[in-house]
């Protein structure tokens, strides 16, 4: 496990030990340190304060230099715990059927978390102070020790091992059997496994770094990094009838017209949804050029059909262009409001 604090030292937590990295020098803490744990469950850090979970359920609050062990709590003896620390600075911890809150001198129970199951249960810090309870149905976040927003899930995120809520209010679940669940502020929920390109359905973490990529730890997948798309490419797949294009053109509220050298002419009507789905204007097969005039009508160029106009959902043919021939390259509208060909 690792943990970049608040004062800029990276602690590593081993299967043999702990070490942190201050500046450009290294130190290891064991028993002489304070330190008699086995390897770290979660990091919980706030209001100056660094706290530590263990697997095999120890605490501890690292205070000047060292780390001091804190009393049991009053759940499952040797199991670990998830912690993290709310806005107040004290700690929180959850086990399975256990929620408890050291407030520095004792552990008192947690509220009523309306959870409609803690057997798969996961939490992380919210950017606003407060704190996320994941369980199998239910995304709840709390502050104060008080509920402020719960939402249920229509679809279990799995046996949750980690939660991170990134900078656009979006929660990421990190499960260790059900791959990675993202949870947009008014709750539509979207799942990653290998079905969708993970490498593995076994994850530890999400980070989010300072350009806004999140970054996927697996356990045995390896490491992976989530981008925002910039590019999204129209195909076949996405209704287009010819994958050859030859020219497009906006069309009336947002919508997309794309001309295709085998298909005909093509309709989106909402381009900015992904994935979108063309309707097929089947006409004209050979698009070549198409040109929206000033008026919102959309004029098509033909390989060997001529000049073709849309307009109100309508394709037809125009007659009086065939001077210009039947093979139309180029389309052009002057100041004057004359189509040239």
């Amino acid at each position: 496990n690792l943990h970049l604090d608040q004062q800029g030292r990276l602690w590593v937590s081993t299967m043999e030990g702990m070490a942190c990295r201050d500046g450009e020098q290294w130190k290891r803490f064991g028993p002489a340190q304070g330190w008699t744990g086995d390897h770290v469950r979660s990091f919980a850090e706030g209001r100056g304060k660094l706290f530590v979970t263990c697997s095999n359920g120890k605490l501890f609050e690292f205070v000047q230099d060292r780390f001091v062990e804190l009393p049991a709590p009053a759940g499952e003896s040797g199991r670990g715990y998830l912690g993290t620390v709310d806005e107040a600075g004290e700690l929180w911890v959850f086990q399975p059927k256990y929620v408890g809150r050291w407030d520095g001198r004792h552990w008192n129970g947690g509220p009523n978390l309306s959870i409609d199951s803690v057997e798969a249960m996961g939490c992380g810090p919210a950017r606003d102070g407060g704190l996320w309870l994941a369980s199998k149905r239910r995304l709840v976040k709390f502050k104060s020790g008080q509920v402020v927003k719960a939402l249920d899930l229509d679809t279990a995120p799995g046996a949750v091992w980690s939660v991170h809520e990134d900078r656009h209010g979006v929660v990421w679940i990190a499960s260790y059997d059900h791959g990675l669940t993202r949870v947009t502020p008014g709750g539509p929920i979207e799942r990653f496994t290998t079905a969708d390109g993970m490498s593995s359905d076994h994850l530890r973490f999400t980070f989010e770094d300072r350009e806004g990529n999140h970054w996927v730890g697996s356990s045995g997948g390896g490491l992976m990094r989530l981008k925002r798309r910039l590019f999204t490419t129209f195909g076949k797949e996405s209704g287009l009838p010819e994958a050859n294009v030859k020219s497009v053109a906006p069309g009336l509220s947002g919508s997309l017209l794309a001309g295709t050298f085998g298909g005909g002419l093509a309709l989106s009507t909402n381009p900015a949804a992904v994935p979108t789905r063309f309707v097929h204007r089947g006409d004209a097969q050979y698009i070549q050029c198409i040109h929206q005039d000033k008026s919102g009508k959309v004029w098509a160029g033909s390989y060997s059909e001529g000049l073709f106009s849309w307009q109100d959902g309508i394709l037809k043919r125009e007659p009086g262009a065939a001077p210009a021939g039947r093979q139309i390259h180029a389309l052009f509208q002057d100041s004057r409001q004359r189509l040239w060909i």
